[in-house]
């Protein structure tokens, strides 16, 4: 049984205090050095406010939920530790499946009393982080949620200034949806699979940036490929829907630009599509094997709200039939359940209330935006490569989250790796106007 109070003690904040002081420095002097005045105001607020929103995670995870993933990892991550201790062979298993140290954990009865047994290859990577940042933090939990936020502030800033050097006419807007987002702040700031996912993809795509510009192409490289390895590892739903994105931004591109060739090309490109469209009609059913795991899993997690005391923040979907059919007929409540719910009058705890605010204003935007812009949307989605790619992935992961949960606090948590990009994207159909180029320079809005 883990002892809650002894997670944090007095003389914690005091040494999270001074390790602040030096990240600080050491960002601000090293790794984000020579900027201007303008990007020090904003980073230094955005430090702020997650080391704020570290400490206020990690305080409610302790005396609000009472335990909760974050401590399971954290624990598993002594557990790490302890084996290292033993014999520093041990530390195979920060490099190795999950599998070898279960076999190891069953046969060490002091270890086995606070294991997981999650039996997840994801959150044995979170574990594995809490053990890289164990003694650098001293042991101590509250600094190895702080590490945690660390490796995200860098991730994210690094992510906002590839989407800025795009956007420098959208620098306020670019910082909100990266960075100042309440979920992103809340919610990739502790020990959390949602924090390392979105640091995995802020660094994907500053080292994808490097390598467009031809900077240590070979470096940065590697570094892509661990990168989108980690993705796949922790979140391996958002490696899919980043891949069928960017399939469909492709596959579209190809199709538009031999539609600009030859009658012939375009005769051949349409034969082609009609040819895959009467297919698909005459096979509905090849499918179904591959939506068949994915159904399963939502309609398992539906009957949880079914067997709801009312006393959580739950919502129904309705069961989805175990058809591809099925499954899209349900994606379009699945999207808005995603990005624009918990609704106000949905809240059931206190804790909730600031995510049904955040929905409900980008609701608000979304609209907005649509009956401002909603005429040029279809050239946006032509025009902006960056603009495609942040509507597909939106599109597919926002139904793949709402599809495989039943609970307004999972999905708050599990949309973190999308937020930055579906609000940018809204953002963007927002300040667009036909005339203006996406890399064109002009006063901040």
């Amino acid at each position: 049984m883990v002892n809650l109070d002894s997670l944090i003690s007095t003389s914690d904040f005091f040494i999270l205090l001074l390790f602040s002081i030096l990240a600080y420095a050491g960002m601000r002097f090293f790794i984000f050095k020579d900027k201007s005045k303008s990007f020090y105001r904003m980073f230094n607020i955005f430090f702020v406010l997650k080391l704020l929103s570290g400490v206020l995670m990690s305080l409610l995870t302790i005396y609000y939920w009472k335990l909760g993933d974050a401590i399971y990892y954290y624990i598993e991550g002594q557990n790490l530790i302890q084996l290292i201790k033993q014999d520093f062979s041990n530390i195979k298993y920060l490099f190795i499946p999950l599998e070898h140290y279960q076999d190891r954990i069953s046969i060490d009865n002091e270890l086995l009393k606070t294991y997981n047994g999650s039996g997840m290859e994801s959150s044995f990577l979170v574990s594995k982080f809490c053990a890289l940042f164990y003694y650098p933090a001293l042991g101590k939990y509250l600094l190895v949620n702080f590490y945690f936020g660390l490796f995200s502030i860098i991730a994210q800033v690094k992510l906002y200034l590839v989407v800025l050097k795009r956007y420098p006419h959208l620098k306020k807007v670019v910082a909100l949806c990266i960075l100042f987002m309440p979920t992103l702040l809340l919610y990739s700031t502790s020990i959390y699979k949602e924090t390392l996912c979105l640091s995995f993809i802020g660094f994907a795509f500053f080292n994808f940036q490097q390598i467009v510009n031809s900077k240590n192409t070979a470096r940065n490289s590697f570094f892509l490929l661990l990168n989108l390895f980690l993705i796949f590892l922790v979140k391996s739903y958002v490696f899919y829907s980043f891949l069928i994105a960017i399939s469909m931004v492709l596959f579209f591109k190809f199709v538009g630009v031999m539609f600009r060739h030859s009658l012939i090309t375009r005769s051949l490109i349409f034969l082609l599509l009609s040819g895959i469209i009467l297919w698909m009609y005459n096979h509905p059913d090849f499918f179904d094997p591959y939506v068949m795991s994915f159904v399963d899993t939502s309609n398992f997690f539906q009957q949880y709200y079914n067997d709801d005391f009312g006393e959580t923040s739950s919502f129904e979907i309705g069961e989805i039939e175990t058809t591809l059919q099925g499954l899209l007929k349900k994606m379009p409540i699945g999207i808005y359940t995603t990005y624009f719910r918990p609704h106000l009058w949905e809240v059931k705890k206190p804790i909730v209330i600031f995510s049904a605010l955040e929905s409900f204003l980008i609701l608000v935007l979304t609209i907005w935006a649509f009956i401002k812009n909603g005429k040029y949307l279809f050239i946006l989605i032509r025009e902006d490569f960056f603009a495609r790619l942040a509507l597909y992935y939106s599109l597919v992961l926002g139904a793949i989250i709402a599809l495989t949960t039943f609970n307004f606090g999972s999905i708050i948590r599990y949309k973190v790796p999308v937020v930055p990009f579906a609000w940018l994207f809204v953002f963007l159909l927002f300040y667009y106007k036909p005339t203006q180029k996406p890399e064109e320079t002009a006063s901040d809005k």
